[in-house]
């Protein structure tokens, strides 16, 4: 189907609704991206994560999406990459990025103890997706998922991070998902700005 996208010249912010003339972190005003958890830095770098300490923005929120099981995995987009997701967002995250091909290799008791392993296993896997790379890709992973995921699994028994960590890592079974997107053809590959 075709789609058309009008810009109204107006931004509203995500949470509270009011008019702001900036986006903040895709969709925020500047004082919600200020107090609001979803926009602090440990949602991207969860090993940031400092819920425990007691400074959470949100408790509420950290408890009902952090401190949740969540999935490390191996994903084929523009390249080999490692991921965290929850479990409930199997497979629409890896759907979400374009993935070829994916697997979940464990799973640990909170989005805080994924993105350790996360970080520890990026000294192996990009944690990105070149977006245009991935959009011209066709076809499956070029190399063995399955390879890579044994292999992720046997570095993750190797990690030397905390015993509460480790203690909790669930191994998952093997199973790589394949997807294919029923793309026919790609016009200019261009990145758009709608207030622009």
């Amino acid at each position: 189907h075709y789609i058309s996208i009008q810009y109204l010249n107006q931004i509203h912010c995500l949470a509270c609704g009011k008019s702001t003339s900036k986006s903040y972190n895709q969709g925020y005003c500047f004082m919600c991206f200020r107090k609001l958890a979803v926009n602090d830095m440990c949602v991207m770098k969860p090993e940031l994560c400092h819920f425990e300490q007691g400074t959470c923005r949100e408790p509420d929120w950290g408890m009902a999406h952090c401190m949740q099981p969540h999935i490390v995995y191996l994903a084929w987009s523009s390249g080999l990459k490692v991921g965290l997701t929850k479990p409930s967002q199997i497979p629409t995250r890896w759907i979400d990025q374009g993935a070829s091909e994916a697997v979940a290799v464990c799973q640990v008791a909170s989005r805080y103890h994924a993105g350790l392993l996360e970080d520890y296993l990026r000294s192996w896997y990009n944690d990105r997706t070149n977006w245009r790379k991935m959009i011209t890709h066709q076809g499956g992973a070029e190399i063995d998922m399955l390879q890579e995921a044994q292999t992720a699994q046997e570095r993750v028994k190797m990690a030397s991070l905390p015993q509460e960590v480790m203690s909790q890592v669930q191994y998952m079974p093997l199973d790589i998902r394949r997807f294919e997107y029923p793309v026919e053809s790609f016009g200019p590959i261009k990145s758009l700005s709608l207030d622009k």
